[in-house]
């Protein structure tokens, strides 16, 4: 399988995870991808197989393997499955925030809630995914169209978000 899109970290992490019989290690893979300040929903994909095969011994410990296969299921369509796995994860969790910001009906303001939580609680902010085509992911203006004007208007509140989201680079992205 030719994967050349992808990093070259992600590349090494998949001939390992098909080759590897540790599960700590698998695991500890899984994890790295939310480490990482940025990573995009081809990528994630790619590490489908080994997001289904998680146990629920394995979610109930680590919240951010729950928040990917709530990831994979949104890409895979089963959006119910993805919302009772977002449900399940405390309130108080990062994760759990960070699910509801990918969610495919946030609005506006809703992502205003959620960035403005994550300031709150002083949460430094996990992987951002670059790609989703809503306002929820950020990814330069293509994903805010219908939302242009309105960001035009109102220049102060997204740069708020930007700046929390990308420190060195929200007026670029604005």
């Amino acid at each position: 399988m030719k994967i050349r899109y992808l990093s070259i970290e992600d590349r090494q992490n998949l001939r390992i995870l098909r080759h590897s019989t540790d599960t700590e290690l698998k695991l500890q893979l899984l994890e790295s991808i939310f480490r990482r300040p940025l990573h995009t929903l081809q990528a994630l994909w790619e590490y489908r197989k080994w997001f289904l095969e998680l146990t629920e011994e394995q979610l109930k410990e680590r919240p951010a393997l729950v928040f990917g296969l709530v990831q994979i299921y949104r890409i895979q369509g089963d959006i119910e499955k993805a919302r009772l796995l977002t449900e399940r994860l405390s309130e108080e969790e990062p994760y759990h925030l960070l699910a509801k910001l990918h969610g495919p009906a946030i609005s506006i303001s809703d992502f205003g809630d959620i960035i403005r939580k994550y300031r709150e609680q002083s949460y430094s902010m996990p992987s951002l995914t670059l790609t989703a085509g809503r306002p929820s992911i950020l990814n330069g203006v293509w994903d805010m169209t219908q939302f242009g004007d309105a960001l035009e208007q109102g220049e102060k509140e997204p740069l708020e978000f930007l700046e929390i989201l990308f420190p060195e680079q929200a007026h670029s992205i604005y």
